[in-house]
């Protein structure tokens, strides 16, 4: 019986997705192919998977934790998946089904005190009733629950919800399988009926596609009146949807009835001649027109007029534009058919290629994501090239893109990496500190000038996706409208005191270029020795913190160390001691040194060598935690911002966007130039009134309790050790890895 089960259990997050959960530690799916599903541990800054078959048998684990089990945060999510389910199916009082479901689950003290209140969790649980029953709307304005705007397989169903007139809505229900029959249909036959309306519309409206031989419902419409104006928008939105899906919605043939402003609005939008145009690109770079499924050439240009020809070279129709590409007229006729699947496939390949140059995702994976991504026809598929067809010539168009790729430091950068999408100035630090060994610093003005005014700075480094040439990406974040952007990314040569002081001089000098200064309030990093000397050095009267979310890990990773984790997973006193010394960091100041001893204390004196095991872990924190490193730099009492999850977070975004370890140097700049393009329109955003993300109702829970705690402590109402003992219930995985 005590031999190591393969047994995973599920459960269903706050979003309905699946969660995996084996030994305590909680996975979540990551992506599933043809067969096997891959998950992913829900601690965000853990890399640890684990893989299942499609029956959700174990295939295997892949890593070992760098944090604790959380057999009490998986008993608060049974508990409130419970709640959750007897909410939305039942109609009994949300306070009574907390009392019966609290009654019914044995939890551990621990699991109680994490517990949220009835109070906490009783709006979320009313809402996902409501989500269940909206009210019933007496107008036209109202909002439609999501569960309302989806397929019972929970695919997008709402496809048109706009308003006309102040007040005028059309709504129009269909699944992107019936729009495709729809707009591939050469016959649609229309109706509309008024007593299965809703009181609120005037009709419902529905279209009909046919397919092999046989006549389909393809969309629903609920229209506020059967004036010609709002058939016209019907069709008109109706055309957006079909071009958004790279078709075209122009019927041979349409039946209805003969009312006169749907005759008169058929007659406008349906069977005038388009004087529409596209562009696509040719092989070598040169401009394709495209109308009414035919395909052109340039032929030649003059001051007034483009002149384009049939790109069959046996027919000889042309076709004129002017300077802007306006249609001026066509000569000839043709006597081919059209290209319909010839077009799709240009475009289909066009894609490619332009994602081929400026990302850095591997093409199979590309193109696999294009082909779901375009609706092609039967035909189109039939000529389309197989991936390794055009492997060869996309990975060409890549590299026509792509520099030599450099085997050391002492590469020469072109332009275009020192630059940002918008050509302006990137690469800021490019020096060698010694021969050979070299570091690179890119930043825009912009994001230079934010880190110089910021009062707090988060410093993280990560390893896997630095190019091989460099040890490590180092990133540094600043503040601004109460969020964290990245600002400066460095590549640098090593984690040593000299290559982190020079960094730093680096940064000043360039401070004082732009007339700023360069010298935070507060840094927040992980407890490197050469970077916490470097900082030390550099910034004298700089508050120095370490991130309580890497003090806590090296704690838990110690109690791996010393094999105490299955105590720590299966015996709750032993639990709550570990918790206690990961909760000295919350403590104020003043009390860490006496509580630690009396928790010390506790041990040495527990009876029948109860605690022995713990003694090593207790020995190995008063020998680094308290003697070698400052108090100061690990205790985050007093901080509103307690982890360097921001930075960690930015991290896993790169190394998820890069999709592959130690890029090399030019695919990592792409990146991070992309980084910085997208700084600017979250920076831009703010300035137009965007406020930032909002904390959780989970994380606004936790800050109260510690506030509270705090408060109590502060007038006397709990003593030091009722302090410690309360902030030790909190210190649970999502209470602490998460929270700012």
């Amino acid at each position: 019986m005590t031999s190591h089960l393969n047994t995973i259990s599920f459960l269903v997050s706050q979003k309905g997705k699946p969660v995996l959960v084996k030994d305590n530690f909680i996975y979540k799916l990551n992506k599933t192919t043809n067969s096997t599903k891959y998950y992913r541990c829900a601690e965000q800054s853990c890399t640890v998977t684990l893989h299942t078959d499609l029956n959700d048998v174990l295939v295997k684990v892949k890593g070992d934790h760098s944090h604790p089990p959380e057999p009490d945060e998986i008993e608060i999510r049974k508990f409130k998946q419970n709640l959750k389910q007897r909410a939305i199916q039942e109609t009994v009082p949300i306070p009574k089904i907390y009392d019966e479901e609290s009654s019914r689950f044995c939890l551990t003290s621990l699991s109680i005190a994490i517990l949220p209140a009835q109070r906490e969790i009783a709006g979320s649980l009313n809402k996902s009733r409501r989500l269940q029953t909206p009210v019933i709307p007496d107008s036209q304005t109202f909002d439609i629950p999501e569960v309302y705007s989806k397929t019972l397989k929970n695919e997008p169903f709402l496809c048109i919800d706009k308003f006309i007139r102040r007040k005028t809505r059309v709504l129009v229900f269909a699944s992107r399988e019936q729009l495709t029959l729809l707009f591939e249909s050469s016959i649609i036959f229309m109706d509309g009926t008024f007593s299965a309306s809703p009181s609120i519309f005037d009709q419902v409206y529905s279209l009909h596609g046919i397919k092999y031989q046989q006549c389909f419902a393809c969309a629903f419409g609920l229209l506020p009146d059967r004036k010609k104006p709002t058939y016209k928008f019907l069709f008109q939105e109706l055309k957006n949807l079909a071009a958004e899906m790279n078709l075209c919605f122009n019927p041979v043939t349409i039946m209805s009835d003969f009312e006169t402003g749907l005759a008169e609005a058929i007659h406008s939008e349906m069977t005038s001649q388009s004087n529409t145009i596209s562009f696509l690109v040719s092989q070598k770079g040169k401009p394709v027109l495209v109308k009414d499924n035919f395909i052109y050439k340039l032929n030649k240009t003059t001051n007034s007029t483009k002149y384009y020809r049939c790109a069959d070279p046996n027919f000889t129709v042309t076709f004129h534009t002017d300077i802007n590409d306006v249609l001026v007229k066509v000569k000839g006729d043709h006597s081919h058919p059209p290209e319909p699947d010839e077009i799709e496939i240009r475009k289909f390949k066009q894609h490619l290629k332009q994602r081929a140059i400026q990302e850095t995702v591997p093409i199979p994976k590309i193109y696999d994501e294009e082909s779901s991504r375009f609706c092609l026809t039967s035909l189109s598929i039939a000529i389309l090239p197989a991936q390794r067809e055009i492997a060869g010539s996309l990975n060409k168009s890549r590299r026509l893109q792509t520099s030599v790729i450099p085997d050391s430091q002492t590469l020469d950068i072109p332009e275009f990496y020192s630059k940002t999408l918008k050509n302006e100035p990137f690469l800021c630090i490019d020096k060698f500190i010694r021969r050979k060994t070299r570091i690179l610093v890119f930043a825009s003005r912009q994001q230079l000038t934010l880190l110089f005014e910021s009062s707090i700075i988060f410093m993280d480094g990560t390893f896997s996706a630095s190019p091989s040439i460099f040890d490590q990406i180092y990133s540094l974040h600043g503040i601004k409208y109460e969020k964290c952007f990245a600002c400066a990314f460095g590549l640098l040569p090593d984690r040593k005191k000299p290559t982190y002081k020079f960094l730093f001089q680096e940064l000043k000098n360039l401070a004082t270029e732009m007339n700023l200064c360069f010298n935070p309030v507060t840094i927040m990093s992980d407890f490197e020795t050469g970077l916490a000397e470097a900082i030390h050095s550099e910034f004298p009267n700089c508050n120095h913190v370490g991130c309580f979310f890497h003090f806590t890990q090296a704690v838990y990773r110690h109690i791996q160390t010393l094999g105490v984790s299955q105590e720590y997973n299966n015996n709750e006193e032993v639990r709550l001691i570990c918790r206690k010394l990961m909760a000295l960091s919350l403590l104020p100041l003043h009390l860490v040194i006496q509580s630690f001893d009396d928790l010390f204390e506790l041990i040495l004196q527990a009876p029948s060598n109860k605690f022995d095991l713990l003694k090593p872990l207790f020995n190995y924190f008063d020998n680094y935690w308290i003697k070698q490193v400052d108090l100061k730099k690990w205790n985050v009492f007093g901080l509103e911002i307690r982890t360097n999850n921001n930075a960690e977070g930015f991290h896993n975004r790169l190394n998820a966007r890069l999709s592959k370890s130690h890029p090399n140097i030019w695919t990592f700049i792409k990146c991070i130039q992309g980084e910085q393009n997208r700084f600017n329109h979250l920076m831009i955003q703010m300035k137009g009134g965007l406020s930032s993300r909002q904390k959780t109702a989970r994380t606004l829970a936790i800050q109260q309790r510690l506030n509270t705690l705090y408060l109590r402590h502060e007038k006397g109402d709990i003593s030091d050790s009722e302090l410690f003992e309360g902030l030790s219930y909190v210190v649970a995985k999502n209470m602490v890895s998460k929270k700012k």
